[in-house]
């Protein structure tokens, strides 16, 4: 799903390795038309939740930054790099003009009224809309080469149509929503496994699969493939490693992905385990159920 391109792009903010976004409307367009979620990291001093609610700025990662670069949405300019400012900015005092010249007066007035307040009566936003030196995707793209597979694996399911968040919270790189976060829960903890990651060892398999059951997710396994794309594989309610069709999680069900049908040593212990499950309400005499010690649920 290709986004459209605004005729004024978003300005986005890089500074200290990190992209900022500090407009208001501009982090709201991010949001509802380019289904960029980013976290907001400003404070709300003014808000009784500020604890736990936050305001501008936004704070874009690197594949939001470089998805949304290489889109035309925004353009990313260096504060890093700008030439400091040759005087220092004035600010008012009670009406009153300061400078760095009278900061002994500036002391002597904050001693006075007991507080540690300066009242700014101009808006100091010049810097917004000053001249800065622009990033190229090259740029970023050199500075972040261990995420480069990440935003690969980003890009893929962000033009499928899907918002991205990070997983960290659920063991994962990404979680993936089909539609606002604000809206609905994850549908998919996706794990990015690049060359230079060794694969999933069967213990990590199966608390990625648990893990992503237990929240009602899928665990979505995504990997380089030999021709440079990405390739999808998912785990099932029995940690199964299948392919899978990333078009097809707007329609995933939990329900349905345990019902899967079964062949080989998994179908035999399902059906153990259905057995043990009817002993265990019907009693011994159950004609469905196994007479084997081993029709237990393990």
């Amino acid at each position: 799903m290709a986004a459209h391109r605004p005729s004024d792009p978003i300005r986005v903010f890089h500074n200290g390795g990190f992209f900022y976004v500090w407009k208001p409307q501009h982090i709201h367009a991010l949001r509802v038309r380019y289904r960029l979620v980013g976290a907001l990291v400003g404070a709300l001093p003014g808000h009784k939740g500020q604890g736990a609610e936050h305001g501008a700025p936004l704070l874009l990662s690197f594949e939001e930054t470089l998805a949304a670069l290489e889109a035309g949405i925004i353009t990313v300019v260096d504060c890093d790099s700008a030439d400091p400012p040759t005087e220092p900015q004035s600010r008012d005092l009670d009406g009153a003009r300061s400078s760095s010249g009278d900061r002994e007066a500036i002391l002597q007035m904050l001693a006075e009224k007991n507080s540690g307040f300066v009242t700014i009566r101009s808006e100091c936003s010049d810097w917004q809309d000053g001249p800065l030196p622009l990033l190229s995707p090259s740029t970023i793209s050199s500075a972040h080469t261990d995420r480069c597979f990440h935003f690969l694996v980003f890009r893929c399911l962000w033009e499928q149509g899907y918002f991205l968040t990070s997983g960290i919270k659920f063991g994962g790189d990404f979680l993936c929503y089909t539609a606002d976060p604000m809206s609905c829960h994850a549908i998919a903890i996706v794990h990015v496994l690049s060359r230079d990651r060794p694969p999933l060892r069967p213990a990590e398999r199966s608390c990625a699969g648990r893990l992503a059951t237990t929240a009602r997710k899928l665990a979505l396994l995504a990997s380089p493939c030999e021709s440079g794309d990405v390739c999808f594989q998912a785990l099932d309610a029995w940690h199964n490693v299948i392919d899978y069709d990333i078009a097809q999680l707007r329609v995933w069900d939990l329900d349905h992905w345990r019902r899967r049908p079964l062949t080989g040593s998994r179908a035999l212990k399902r059906e153990r385990v259905e057995g043990g499950k009817l002993a265990s309400v019907f009693g011994p005499t159950c004609p469905f159920a196994f007479s084997h010690p081993s029709a237990t649920i393990d």
